[in-house]
């Protein structure tokens, strides 16, 4: 019966006493769970308006009552962006990503703060990857957590980073000020994949959004270097063209001479 009322109150908006009906209904008379009831109490609070707070704090302690630590709450943020409140969703997730980092989270939040065209955030969360990168890649190996575990969910990070990529250059055509954040992002992209099939590409941005002809020549020696490790001699061959080039603009003919 409160299963039954709480969807009555929910088709009508009334948030709080479909709420409440549905914490009543999360019991049977054994006293466990019952998963859909979970499951739909989980879809309420996604629903209802706010900034995800008070969600929360009933969602932490149904996870400490069932001992599934992280779980309701990772659902409870699906939930909301569901919904279309992604203040709400992003406040659970980086609470989330506190209790428990991943690389995932970390890019997901990235993403997220580039919506609200918040700079201050966006480039702190950008600082925070790079940061969590440094600590569990710091030999440009396949990312750990702490124990060693190959971290998941590589291909949805990928996708994240490459949509940032693609938004943040035409940001900073349009104004040079975001040219940083477009590099910064490529190198991320490029530490997390060296591997990847977009990887010309996002060294061909990087170079076309950078104005030191000092500067490129630096990074391009450190790329021709990886290219060199990972035995890719056509792209090595291209990537010394190029500096070859741009020395020659800066009369450093010892460095032409050498590539």
């Amino acid at each position: 019966i409160h299963y039954r009322k709480a969807w009555i109150f929910h088709r009508l908006n009334k948030h709080d006493d479909g709420i409440e009906e549905m914490k009543l209904a999360l019991y049977d008379s054994k006293k466990q769970v019952r998963e859909e009831s979970l499951r739909d109490l989980i879809v309420f609070l996604g629903s209802k308006p706010g900034d995800g707070q008070d969600a929360l704090v009933l969602i932490q302690s149904l996870e400490n009552r069932l001992q599934r630590p992280n779980k309701l709450s990772h659902e409870l943020t699906e939930a909301f962006f569901s919904n279309g409140n992604k203040v709400a969703g992003v406040f659970v997730l980086e609470q989330l990503n506190a209790r428990a980092p991943t690389l995932k989270y970390q890019a997901r939040l990235l993403e997220e703060k580039y919506g609200f065209r918040d700079w201050d955030r966006f480039r702190s969360q950008l600082e925070a990857l790079s940061v969590f990168i440094r600590k569990n890649n710091p030999n440009g190996a396949e990312m750990t957590d702490a124990k060693g575990a190959v971290l998941q969910e590589p291909s949805d990070v990928e996708k994240i980073l490459r949509r940032l990529t693609v938004q943040l250059d035409g940001e900073r055509v349009s104004q040079k000020v975001f040219s940083n954040d477009f590099q910064q992002t490529v190198m991320l992209y490029l530490a997390l994949f060296p591997k990847s099939a977009e990887r010309a590409k996002m060294m061909d941005g990087w170079l076309a959004s950078e104005d030191q002809n000092e500067r490129k020549i630096d990074q391009l020696a450190k790329w021709i270097a990886d290219e060199k490790s990972h035995g890719d001699h056509k792209e090595e061959l291209r990537l010394r063209e190029i500096r070859a080039s741009l020395a020659q603009k800066d009369k450093n003919f010892e460095i032409v001479a050498a590539e």
